[in-house]
């Protein structure tokens, strides 16, 4: 699992029941992970160590410069004017 996928995984928790990161592997268990990630997606991929991981890589590349590049493709892909910005 890539370290966005997880990074979107660490934010569905946060909208969703906010459970601490040792147990968001907890939040998952009913929930059907292949449809919100990929088809090899287990709870496996879902532990604290390896969600740890993606906040490492996310630290790596600066969070300001990956909030930038998210917000620049929404903004392309969806079209969103400028000027109501």
């Amino acid at each position: 699992m890539s370290p966005g996928k997880r990074t979107k995984a660490l934010m569905i928790n946060i909208f969703g029941r906010k459970r601490p990161l040792y147990r968001i592997d907890e939040f998952y268990e009913n929930m059907d992970t292949e449809n919100l990630f990929e088809k090899s997606t287990c709870l496996e991929d879902l532990t604290d160590y390896n969600l740890a991981r993606a906040l490492d890589k996310l630290f790596e590349r600066g969070p300001h410069a990956v909030f930038s590049t998210v917000c620049l493709r929404a903004i392309c892909q969806e079209q969103i004017t400028l000027k109501y910005l």
